[in-house]
């Protein structure tokens, strides 16, 4: 069978998108991005920059271009502008329909789109409506729904006729043609390849003529009109005058081998498929080789000649491996690129996050400065000296909690570049067992940056505003919060006790994050014991209340007590017991916030904890 040559993402490419010739290319693609970054107001100046950036990078990464259709479509939604939202959903649809594995996904948003044209009024709309539709054909077609693929066909064609668009319409009878060979209605096939010969003649397109004498001539094959075959194949000899119909002709040759296949004229078959095997070599056109290799092999087969036959089913396997592994390796680097791309993403909100810190770190200098200077009028240098040590004391901290994030974030990511490695290693060399070890664990590494910063938004957040001091029944709040637990675990065995507590005047949503954390995190450690109990008990102090939450679970070594409230730090194994290193990091923070203190203790592995919190009456 000839390899398929499908005009219907035509228009993804040329109809809606107008390609820029490669000199300068990357001179404009690097000129807009510079653009993009300076003007950061989400308006229809941003939206054309952004797709003049999609046109120029449409043979580029899909991941690149799933980023930038999802910022088109998001500009769309905030301007309410139906264009934006029509090239989003249409950009969506080529990137998917591309991808070859999210079908239904570019079928969704191109109805999208067409929802989108049909609403709005003018040419121009009913243009874009009818060249969506002409996109939706093939991924009907290769998705086997070829009614479907059809109606929108047909649907498109009368658009394209009452706008008297003439190379709209014979693109459109070519692939009806391609619809109706799908739906072995061979008589419509032929119609419409004779439709778009006749618009070819009256156009003067003999490049085109050539190409469309090919589509006749495998249609009367496919219907054993094999007389008209050779008198379209004679036809088609006509039109081949150029090196741009180089195609055209071998497509002619590959179709005589295959018609003469078909009658058993063995001698003329094997010329015709030789002369097209030599003139794909010339073309360096791989997949075309593939095919007809695979058909010399049936012919020599069939013939009684099983070493020809063999040498060339060996070409034709080699051709088919050595696609199989590039697609294989475009897989692959689509999903490097992917990684790259949500990696970057990840880089730049941790910039803005420190980009944040450091603007309320300047925020709170000047502020400061300016108390330092009232102080030093009002109070004298004994009180200069203090706000001094207090503003160095931020700083430090500020200093050791951007160096924990910069070195504690990076581990998750070199993780997944490792793992990243030994997945190209193992597609390389055929691996499939151990390919799906390796996604998982590139997806765990994920997960575990996704967790690690979601726990510094937790972390951000709980310092962004006043403590709301109320009176709190500190009994019910832990009951409630260990109720909660439950529900969400199945840790039904635990016994838990929680003994004459305090009423305190606090934030309770802060009490109860700290209580959350400290009971959530006994539940982990001893889960693993044989009967885990979990206490909770308050001691009267002359200004506070200290409460202890005790564990017999899994404790740790007296040395670690120092370590066991930093930020991204656990002294167990992640492995052993799954956590971001960020619950006991915010309960001393927030304690701290709330005027207390945290501390923790323990006899060493196995002897279980106490975590006491100290608060004020």
């Amino acid at each position: 069978m000839i390899p398929c040559r499908l005009l219907c993402l035509s228009y993804c490419l040329i109809g809606w998108i107008t390609l820029i010739p490669l000199a300068g290319q990357q001179r404009s693609i690097d000129s807009l991005r510079a653009l993009l970054r300076e003007h950061s107001r989400r308006d229809s100046i941003r939206g054309e920059w952004l797709f003049g950036l999609v046109k120029l990078q449409l043979g580029g990464s899909n991941a690149e271009l799933i980023a930038l259709a999802d910022e088109l479509m998001e500009l769309g939604n905030e301007t309410q502008s139906p264009l934006m939202r029509f090239r989003a959903y249409n950009l969506h649809g080529i990137t998917y329909a591309r991808l070859g594995v999210n079908l239904a996904d570019a079928l969704l948003n191109y109805d999208s789109a067409i929802h989108i044209a049909a609403a709005q009024p003018g040419r121009e709309w009913r243009l874009r409506e009818a060249k969506t539709l002409f996109n939706i054909v093939e991924i009907h077609l290769v998705s086997g729904q070829p009614a479907a693929a059809l109606q929108s066909a047909l649907r498109s064609m009368a658009i394209f006729q009452s706008f008297k668009d003439t190379l709209a319409i014979v693109d459109n009878y070519r692939a009806l043609g391609q619809v109706y060979d799908a739906l072995n209605n061979l008589d419509s096939a032929s119609a419409c390849a004779r439709a778009a010969l006749a618009l070819y003649y009256k156009a003067g397109a003999r490049k085109s003529l050539a190409s469309g004498y090919i589509d006749l001539g495998g249609y009367y094959r496919k219907a054993g009109q094999y007389d008209k075959v050779i008198e379209a194949l004679e036809n088609c000899r006509l039109y081949l005058d150029s090196s741009s119909t180089q195609g055209a002709a071998l497509d002619r040759l590959y179709l005589y081998g295959l018609l003469y296949k078909d009658i058993q004229q063995w001698p003329a078959s094997e010329k015709y498929l030789r002369d097209a095997l030599n003139l794909s070599r010339t073309l360096l056109m791989a997949r075309d080789q593939e095919f007809i290799h695979g058909d010399l092999a049936d012919l020599f087969e069939r013939t009684g000649r099983p070493d020809s036959a063999l040498f060339h089913f060996r070409q034709c396997q080699a051709f088919k491996e050595s696609r199989l592994t590039a697609e294989r390796n475009s897989e692959l680097a689509e999903l490097q690129t992917r990684f790259q791309v949500k990696e970057r993403e990840r880089e730049n909100a941790l910039l803005r996050t420190e980009t944040r810190l450091l603007q309320k770190q300047k925020e709170a200098t000047w502020w400061s400065l300016a108390a330092i200077f009232l102080l030093l009028v009002g109070v004298g240098r004994y009180t200069w000296k203090m706000v001094q040590r207090r503003i160095r004391e931020k700083t430090e901290a500020l200093r050791a909690f951007n160096y924990s994030v910069g070195h504690d974030l990076r581990a998750p990511l070199q993780n997944a570049r490792i793992w990243l490695d030994h997945l190209r290693n193992d597609v390389t060399h055929n691996r499939t067992a151990d390919i799906q070890q390796d996604l998982q664990y590139v997806a765990l590494s994920i997960d575990q940056m996704q967790e690690m910063l979601e726990g510094m938004l937790r972390w951000f957040t709980a310092d962004q505003s006043a403590p709301m001091y109320t009176p709190v029944a500190l009994q019910t709040l832990v009951e409630n919060i260990w109720q909660q637990l439950q529900a969400r675990s199945a840790a039904s065995n635990t016994r838990f006790y929680a003994l004459d507590l305090p009423e305190l005047r606090s934030d309770k949503l802060m009490l109860r994050q700290v209580f959350e954390n400290l009971i959530a995190n006994a539940q982990k450690f001893s889960a693993r014991a044989a009967q885990p109990e979990i206490r909770i008990t308050a001691r009267e102090l002359p200004d506070a209340w200290a409460i202890d939450v005790s564990d017999n679970g899994a404790g740790f070594a007296p040395e670690q007590q120092h370590v066991i409230f930093t930020l991204f730090k656990t002294v167990h194994s992640r492995d052993q017991y799954p956590g971001s290193g960020i619950g006991l990091a915010l309960v001393r923070r927030l304690v701290e916030k709330l005027g207390g203190t945290a501390e923790a203790r323990s006899a060493g592995p196995g002897q279980g904890a106490v975590f006491t919190v100290t608060l004020p009456k």
